[in-house]
């Protein structure tokens, strides 16, 4: 449909052992700039609005959800989270449809701390194409990755072989088999 639609972001929270709440604050910026469409998709920035938090700290997740889509007039309320296992980052993602009462969920895995932001703007991406089919210029990228990586699945194993580097053509060429051949 043509009319506006909306969208709160939540403060993310954070699980790590060494303090990342530096992230928190561009993780809601990134996620502002890249799900704001002209005429089409308003985001409320709720990490801004102390009061709106304020009523809604310390309550169960859903009722925490439903609070700040009555009080902004959101349509979708983006939570998530970034947790840290040993060194490696998980990204996890829900947007909440409040007219649908429905959730659909995104998720990333990064492996360092440097990649948690490029991971979060493939999430915008994909929450852009599913909840508002908007197809950005980050989504046709990450289409033509996944495309890619589909493509390299389906190979036959000696062709993938090939593929991925100067791999000598005869058996007979390879270290191994001539050490075999001894026994």
């Amino acid at each position: 449909s043509n009319s506006m639609k909306s969208i709160a972001v939540l403060p993310f929270e954070t699980h790590a052992t060494r303090d990342i709440s530096y992230i928190k604050s561009g993780i809601s910026k990134m996620l502002y700039s890249r799900l704001y469409w002209k005429d089409h998709v308003l985001v409320h920035n709720v990490s801004n609005e102390k009061e709106i938090l304020d009523t809604a700290t310390g309550l169960p997740e859903k009722e925490t959800v439903f609070r700040v889509a009555n009080t902004t007039g959101a349509g979708y309320i983006l939570c998530g989270a970034v947790t840290e296992f040993s060194g490696a980052y998980s990204l996890d993602v829900q947007v909440f449809d409040i007219i649908e009462k429905k959730v659909t969920p995104f998720y990333e895995q990064a492996d360092s701390v440097n990649e948690v932001i490029p991971k979060l703007n493939a999430i915008a991406a994909r929450i852009n194409k599913k909840i508002f089919d908007r197809t950005t210029v980050a989504y046709k990228k990450l289409e033509q990755k996944d495309s890619s990586t589909q493509q390299l699945q389906r190979m036959n194993p000696e062709d993938l072989l090939n593929y991925l580097g100067d791999q000598p053509e005869h058996e007979e060429d390879i270290p191994f088999w001539k050490f075999w051949k001894f026994f």
